[in-house]
């Protein structure tokens, strides 16, 4: 599994946030259609954008993981301002790692 260290993070923003949006985009499109409809593709680049910040402050930085942070929050209907009270919770909790703060925030968004 591909880890990025905290050195690497501004390489990955730099080199390869823009291609990592682009793909989000669509992958939303495809998997969450209903909850991203309403944003042409440069509204929701933004969107991811802002998004991706915030799983990259809270320690995110594992490819799959973002993936899957971002995800939930669409699912969840987060705002671009951050995830909602109870995922900050989550996030906020010590002795877990960011796939585990994943995990649990992706259950809320399988659940109808």
């Amino acid at each position: 599994m591909l880890r990025i260290r905290q050195q690497q993070i501004a390489a990955f923003r730099e080199e390869s946030l823009g291609e990592f949006v682009r793909e989000m985009v669509v992958h939303l499109r495809r998997v969450l259609p209903a909850r991203v409809v309403h944003l042409d593709d440069e509204p929701l680049a933004r969107s991811l954008r802002r998004r991706l910040d915030h799983a990259l402050a809270y320690g995110i930085t594992d490819r799959l993981d973002a993936l899957r942070y971002l995800e939930a929050s669409y699912a969840l209907g987060w705002s671009d301002d951050g995830p909602d009270a109870e995922a900050r919770a989550v996030l906020a909790r010590e002795g877990l790692r960011a796939e585990q703060k994943v995990d649990l925030i992706e259950l809320r968004a399988s659940v109808p």
